[in-house]
């Protein structure tokens, strides 16, 4: 299949972001391009995780990430720049998140903040708060606040299930409010082998057909960890890879690959204490 020409991709991609009235869309800061599993069973953090914010709880250690995306679609117009520091206890884990997307006619500043707490030894219940600044040349400023809301439920040792609602609560346009909920994903996840693992997701939303995803997670080796996913809304795919090197630094990298708009390569580096 031929890709979308540059021209159509940035019209398609300033109506997927709603660029000059982002309010009616999701921004390129906090619209996810990893595809994120609602169970968390196959989820490399920091990526996707202002979404299931609950995959805090996965790592067993606080740490600070780093990561870039040079260019999204295709397009390096589009690359946008974003760090993470995590705080985690033996009940809970918090975290706070910067992105940035610096352009000559657009820009976008989100500030999010996440939290996951154990409730009991099967339930975790986590919640992100993200507030996002975006200006168009020509237009007025557009603040917008959204909520994602995120709870994880252990069956037994190597099963979970997952539920995350995205985009709740209220998005500020000019003085007024409108609420929107974007989608809700409904996930299971388990653990196939010691190292092998699989996430599946049904994922419903506003006013659109219901579309659902998969993941597979192979921990090869104590410093090696790679992903694959697969979803139909949008339709993309997905490849990503964590190198842990040494005294607690990893290189984190991933690929998802949306069918008409083309690749959006993400690398990045944390550290873990």
């Amino acid at each position: 299949m031929k890709r979308m020409p540059k021209i159509l991709r940035i019209g398609t991609i300033a109506t997927l972001v709603g660029i000059g009235v982002p309010s009616q869309a999701q921004t390129l800061t906090t619209s996810p391009l990893t595809i994120v599993s609602a169970a968390a069973h196959t989820t490399i953090v920091p990526f996707g995780s202002t979404i299931i914010p609950g995959s805090l709880r996965a790592e067993d250690s606080s740490a600070a990430a780093a990561w870039v995306v040079p260019s999204r679609w295709g397009l390096r117009e589009l690359s946008t720049v974003h760090a993470l520091l995590h705080l985690r206890s033996n009940t809970w884990s918090g975290a706070i998140t910067l992105s940035s997307l610096p352009m000559d006619r657009y820009t976008e500043l989100t500030a999010s903040t996440l939290g996951a707490f154990e409730l009991s030894e099967r339930l975790i219940a986590a919640i992100a708060a993200e507030y996002t600044f975006a200006r168009a040349r020509g237009f007025a400023a557009e603040h917008l606040v959204t909520v994602n809301a995120h709870m994880i439920f252990t069956i037994d040792s190597g099963t979970a299930i997952g539920l995350a609602a995205t985009n709740l609560g209220q998005t500020r346009r000019d003085g007024a409010q409108s609420g929107a909920v974007s989608h809700l994903r409904v996930g299971l996840g388990h653990r196939l082998t010691h190292d092998l693992s699989a996430d599946a997701d049904a994922v419903l939303l506003l006013r659109m057909p219901a579309g659902m995803s998969i993941a597979l997670r192979w921990d090869a080796t104590p410093w090696l960890v790679l992903r694959a996913a697969y979803a139909t809304i949008p339709q993309s795919a997905e490849a990503s890879v964590q190198l842990r090197a040494f005294n607690g630094i990893a290189i984190i990298a991933t690929v998802p690959y949306h069918i008409t708009l083309g690749a959006s390569p993400t690398i990045g580096v944390a550290y873990r204490w």
